[in-house]
C-alpha cells in the first residue's frame, strides 16, 4: 500500500496562514554604493573614505527597500536587523611601485561620535613587473554580519591604509562598482 497521497485525498478548500507564527520576511533591503571618481589616498595612516560616494545605478543594480543614507563616508542603516556588509577597495599604482593596501569596516553605536573595533580586514599588496600602461592592481575585500539594534544611532564606514607608492589611486568610476560597499538586510534582530 502506498503512503503517498494526492491533493484529491485532502479534499477541496483553501489553506490559511492566520495561525502561522515564527516566519520572517527574509531579505527586505539591498543597497550598493560606489566611488564615482578616483581618490588620491593619504599614505601611511588609516583614513576614512569620505568623498565621491554614489548609489550604484547600473542596469543590473538593485535597490530593495529604503536604502542606506550617507554623509562624509558615514553610512546610516534604514532599519534595525541583521545586516551583511560587503566591501571592495580597488587600488592601483601608476608607477608600478610596491605598495601594501588594507581596508577595514568600523562601526559606531553613538551616531558616529566614536568608532570602535575593527570589524574585518582586507589585505593586498602589489609590486613591479608589469609592462608599461598596465598598472598593477590590488583589490582587498571584506565582509561582516552586524546586528543593528538602533537604526537612528548606528553608523558604519570604510577605512583604508595605503603604504608607500609614488602614484597610488583608489579607483572610482560612475559606471562600475570598483570600490564599493554593499548592504543586505538578512532578517530581524
Amino acid at each position: 500500500m502506498s503512503r503517498a497521497r494526492t491533493v484529491a485525498n485532502f479534499g477541496a478548500g483553501t489553506i490559511s496562514a492566520a495561525n502561522v507564527t515564527g516566519l520572517t520576511q527574509g531579505v527586505t533591503d539591498i543597497d550598493t554604493w560606489r566611488l564615482n571618481n578616483p581618490v588620491n589616498p593619504t599614505l601611511d595612516s588609516w583614513t576614512t573614505l569620505a568623498s565621491n560616494w554614489e548609489r550604484s545605478d547600473g542596469p543590473y543594480s538593485v535597490l530593495l527597500g529604503n536604502g542606506m543614507s550617507q554623509s562624509n563616508g558615514q553610512f546610516t542603516f534604514p532599519s534595525t536587523g541583521i545586516w551583511l556588509v560587503q566591501t571592495g577597495l580597488a587600488v592601483y599604482d601608476q608607477n608600478g611601485d610596491v605598495i601594501e593596501v588594507f581596508s577595514r569596516l568600523r562601526m559606531s553605536s553613538d551616531s558616529g561620535s566614536t568608532y570602535t573595533g575593527q570589524l574585518n580586514l582586507g589585505v593586498g599588496s602589489i609590486g613591479p613587473g608589469f609592462a608599461s600602461n598596465q598598472y598593477p592592481r590590488v583589490f582587498p575585500t571584506t565582509s561582516k554580519v552586524v546586528d543593528v539594534i538602533n537604526a537612528s544611532t548606528y553608523r558604519i564606514k570604510l577605512e583604508y591604509y595605503v603604504s608607500n607608492g609614488d602614484g597610488p589611486q583608489i579607483e572610482g568610476n560612475t559606471d562600475y562598482d570598483r570600490t564599493f560597499l554593499q548592504f543586505i538586510r538578512l532578517g530581524d534582530t
